[in-house]
């Protein structure tokens, strides 16, 4: 028997998962790690959990898996790494930590998706930045090559 009573989870929990809405309930899952499903705008993720009714501070691990976009628009108990909000395309992980008073704070966010678009947005960006500088363009084209054969730079390169 152990000396505190647990009310919390603990260890390595399953992933809960919750469709987006535009208030989702981070709180109310049994769990620190949760899978964000679905597309909207979300700008809370409600009360904090609870104990004997009070605010239990907590950080929870979050998947985003959207089926469509998933916004996240900062509000009074939302508050986003940057400025402004952030739009979710693809999967990432994020880490969130609440006060006992249902604030929720971005600690980190990774996004896992790297479209073909964004590589070929990347390598022209890249090559602006070489222009006058030989040597270094022919790299980049290169490298775009290999990455995107049918990138429109890298056809124009080869």
């Amino acid at each position: 028997m152990p000396i505190i009573p647990w009310a919390c989870a603990h260890g390595d929990a399953e992933w809960a998962i919750i469709p987006c809405a535009r208030t989702t309930m981070l709180g109310s899952a049994d769990s620190n790690r949760v899978i964000i499903t679905g597309g909207g705008s979300i700008e809370s993720f409600g009360p904090s959990p609870r104990h004997l009714d009070r605010g239990v501070p907590c950080t929870k691990v979050i998947f985003f898996d959207p089926s469509w976009e998933i916004e996240l628009v900062p509000s009074d108990h939302l508050a986003l790494l940057g400025s402004g909000r952030r739009t979710i395309r693809g999967k990432g992980f994020a880490t969130f930590s609440c006060d006992s008073r249902d604030h929720w704070t971005e600690n980190s966010f990774q996004s896992l998706d790297w479209s073909q678009h964004d590589l070929e947005e990347l390598i022209d960006v890249v090559q602006e930045l070489c222009q006058g500088k030989p040597s270094l363009r022919r790299r980049v084209e290169a490298l775009a090559r290999k990455l995107l054969p049918n990138h429109q730079n890298a056809r124009r390169a080869g």
